[in-house]
């Protein structure tokens, strides 16, 4: 048996207003989720390395958006600059939807809904679907249940290393 609530998995119903629910125990396993009548936080929703949807509570390295933005209004950028670093920073940074994550005390649960454009674009299940939310720390990731599948069936399969290096990664670890 496993320890209770460092980390955790769901199972939820997108909602045809694409938004789901989860019940208020979230936010023992997120600690920046609270269960207070008046919770209301306005997050960001990015691409996660693994295809997954990512919410987080600040932009992804926000003094590189700034100076990006100080200087792009200095000088607007060319089509000879389309192969830069900057520019594919600018291609992700970009691909950033406000998500709203607010908590019903009668109920005792979260609501999250799902930007559109995600929906649209496949990285999040449509209405009716299912979506898979894991949460660790202060990760917070929404899965198309096929993909989490997939991903979980690849994880399995090398399992073994998988353990290995978690265990070395571990002791790696700060405290």
């Amino acid at each position: 048996m496993l320890p209770e609530a460092s980390f955790k998995v769901w199972t939820k119903t997108v909602e045809t207003q694409g938004r789901f629910r989860i019940g208020a125990e979230i936010a023992t396993v997120v600690r920046w989720l609270k269960a207070t009548n008046d919770f209301h936080l306005e997050c960001l929703a990015i691409l996660g390395h693994l295809g997954q949807l990512q919410i987080v509570t600040h932009p992804p390295v926000p003094d590189l958006a700034k100076e990006l933005q100080t200087r792009l209004a200095e000088a607007h950028a060319t089509t000879d600059e389309v192969a830069v670093p900057w520019v594919d920073f600018a291609r992700f940074a970009g691909t950033a939807w406000k998500v709203s994550c607010t908590f019903d005390v009668k109920e005792k649960r979260f609501t999250i809904v799902l930007p559109s454009d995600t929906r649209k674009l496949g990285i999040t299940p449509a209405a009716g679907e299912h979506a898979v939310v894991f949460a660790i720390g202060e990760i917070v990731e929404i899965w198309k249940a096929e993909n989490w599948v997939q991903h979980i069936r690849k994880i399995r399969s090398t399992l073994p290393t998988i353990v290995e290096n978690s265990w070395d990664a571990l002791q790696d670890r700060q405290k």
